[in-house]
């Protein structure tokens, strides 16, 4: 553990990349970096004007942790006791396997999308299904690695799906939810595994960096559907 003395944190920021700099991406690091903005002391120089100009409500967050400031707790420990969770209720109770897919891709990736943007990877998943006669019923899979990838959890919540939609009974209420979420991921990959593990890490950050900049539906997957823009 490394202790900052309090005033202290500029000076210590100040020689750091930004990359380092919690939030920014891969491709924010080399926006930054055309623009002649190397180090977190460079950073710190920019206007917070500017800086919400060009990404939008992220803009004000670079802004003051560039400066040290930041007001989000101090957390302890690799595991926090908590969950992220989307669900929706649909305009019209279905029971088309296609449409609840899609609506399944849709909350996969708000969910996600938060994940990384909280620096997080989770554990265990779980899917929630109302029925028509208002039966609610819930799955929950624990995955053999932590992860914060989009197409790994769609892939559990689908299986779920498959193995609880037996009823043929129309559901009005699907939702879906990470838990067991920890700090940092233990990924164990192979040799030839780790150039393409990282390819999708860059991939993800990159659609995160859109959408921070232009809003979330401004890029999604083409299987999604969005019932209530939420």
């Amino acid at each position: 553990m490394l202790w900052i003395v309090p005033g202290m944190e500029r000076s210590f920021l100040s020689p750091l990349r930004v990359g380092c700099i919690p939030g920014v991406g891969s491709k924010s690091a080399l926006e930054l970096k055309c623009m002649g903005i190397h180090t977190v002391a460079q950073l710190s120089k920019v206007p917070l004007e500017w800086l919400e100009q060009a990404y939008g409500k992220r803009g004000a967050s670079l802004y003051f942790k560039a400066r040290g400031v930041c007001e989000s707790p101090v957390v302890s420990g690799k595991k926090r006791s908590r969950s992220i969770s989307r669900e929706t209720t649909l305009k019209k109770d279905s029971i088309d396997p296609r449409y609840l897919k899609s609506i399944f891709s849709y909350l996969v990736e708000k969910v996600l999308s938060q994940l990384r943007e909280e620096n997080l990877h989770a554990r265990s998943v779980t899917l929630k299904l109302r029925y028509s006669d208002f039966k609610t019923v819930t799955r929950c899979h624990t995955l053999r690695e932590s992860t914060d990838d989009d197409g790994v959890v769609f892939r559990e919540i689908f299986d779920l799906f498959k193995k609880l939609f037996v009823k043929r009974t129309r559901i009005r209420l699907v939702g879906v939810s990470l838990s067991s979420l920890i700090h940092r991921r233990f990924q164990q990959t192979g040799l030839f595994d780790q150039a393409s593990f990282e390819q999708r890490g860059r991939l993800l950050r990159s659609i995160d960096d859109i959408r921070d900049k232009y809003g979330f539906h401004a890029i999604l997957r083409a299987g999604s559907i969005c019932d209530n823009k939420k």
